[in-house]
């Protein structure tokens, strides 16, 4: 029968042996239970419990790691050391040095962590293929502990980098030159470009794919490619932010902005300073599907009814017909509000443990979202007044520009100059 504190504790169910008395750590059934709930626990059972098989075995085939608190005895038993690798191939490193030069016993460890061939002793193993192509299949970054002649060695650069792109900045030089392994690379991670040979930053191929798989690597590429309107443009559309390294008159592209303030609404600091007082692109920052810009909500819906107003003018006293792609533009860009608006609502509402302050806080912001909610319903009524008068379709579906033009555009410089002053 365990002692009374023993059961008070298990009860509990936690054990830890560091502060229970030296009696109950004497007990092999108390050590056992703590060792099950916490395979930790085994750095504060006494030395005797380090040596004792069953322990130890529990413990490492929960957290391998837990092999570096066994006695020196059972870090040299290969049934101890291997189910310890099979959770975690780090473990290596607390392994006996016979078993760091152990072929089968260092197969086991990188075939589950590739990083455990840092941990390998003898040379002749980071220079077997058999042991580093798994290695590196598992985690291309463990090229770097392989030897020269396997860094050099085509299939092995190829499948580290296949892993892990930036494996490439671990391969021979020549390798670094050789253009398959550096494309395979870059798909992996377009940033891998860095590593390549410098003749890669100016390959339209190479730079192209590189900034699809990452947007930021545009700035590994050539001053010539990054003046391209395609170059920078593909790397906008996979990361916003990538508009930090375009050049001035891309800054002042509507359709390269749109794109990376849609992305990320953390761009919108790098558009020129037109556009980003442009009322389209505040729109596409607040509705942005990442760093969201909800503090320019007020100004877009204080912008979208002087738009909205001055249009309702325009047909009153004027019959002007507007452009239908243009109203429907306006339409759609209250629906995404609305939507956006919904989502912020929804995260001020979740239920999450908060200070008095953050409650004051929350409040406040859930009562200016349901005031900006309200005047969003109030576009919505007036866009549709505007609906019973007819329109005009300023140009086919197939030639729609990004941002949606009337005919009248002397009329559209008017309304733009308005809102940019708004």
């Amino acid at each position: 029968m365990l002692p009374a504190l023993a059961r008070l504790t298990l009860n509990k169910n936690t054990v830890e042996i560091g502060v229970v008395t030296k009696e109950l750590k004497e007990e092999k059934n108390i050590v056992l239970e703590a060792i099950k709930k916490d395979p930790r626990e085994l750095k504060h059972a006494p030395a005797e419990f380090k040596n004792d098989r069953d322990i130890v075995l529990i413990a490492v085939r929960q957290v391998g790691g837990t092999l570096r608190y066994a006695s020196e005895e059972l870090q040299n038993d290969r049934s101890i050391v291997l189910a310890a690798l099979a959770n975690d191939g780090r473990a290596l490193q607390f392994a006996s040095e016979e078993f760091r030069d152990d072929e089968e016993i260092v197969l086991q460890a990188v075939k589950q962590d590739g990083l455990a061939l840092e941990f390998v002793t003898m040379y002749e193993l980071m220079d077997t293929r058999a042991i580093v192509l798994p290695a590196v299949k598992q985690n291309g970054i463990a090229i770097r502990h392989a030897s020269s002649r396997l860094k050099a060695d085509y299939e092995v650069v190829m499948a580290a980098v296949a892993n892990d792109g930036d494996a490439l900045m671990y391969a021979s030089k020549a390798l670094k030159d050789e253009r398959e392994i550096v494309l395979r690379a870059v798909d992996t991670d377009g940033e891998a470009i860095a590593h390549a040979s410098e003749r890669f930053t100016n390959d339209r191929q190479v730079v192209l794919r590189a900034v699809r798989s990452n947007g930021l690597s545009i700035r590994y590429a050539s001053k010539k490619l990054r003046t391209e309107h395609e170059y920078m443009l593909a790397a906008v559309t996979q990361n916003g932010t990538a508009l930090f390294y375009a050049p001035k008159e891309l800054r002042r592209d509507r359709e390269i902005v749109l794109t990376a303030v849609r992305q990320n609404a953390e761009s919108l600091a790098f558009a020129s300073s037109v556009l980003q007082n442009d009322l389209w692109v505040k729109i596409a920052a607040a509705t942005a599907h990442k760093s969201r810009r909800v503090d320019l909500f007020n100004d877009v819906i204080r912008s979208l009814f002087q738009l909205i107003t001055i249009e309702l003018e325009n047909i009153l006293t004027t019959r002007i017909e507007v452009d239908c792609a243009y109203i429907e533009h306006i339409q759609d860009s209250i629906v995404k509000l609305g939507k956006t608006m919904e989502e912020e609502i929804k995260k001020v509402n979740e239920p999450v443990p908060r200070s008095d302050a953050e409650v004051e806080i929350m409040s406040v912001e859930r009562s200016n979202m349901e005031g900006m909610q309200q005047k969003l319903h109030v576009l919505e009524g007036m866009l549709s007044s505007m609906e019973r008068y007819p329109c005009v379709l300023a140009v086919s579906q197939e030639a729609m520009p990004v941002e949606p033009q009337s005919d009248e555009s002397n009329k559209r410089m008017r309304i733009n100059a308005a809102l940019a002053t708004a």
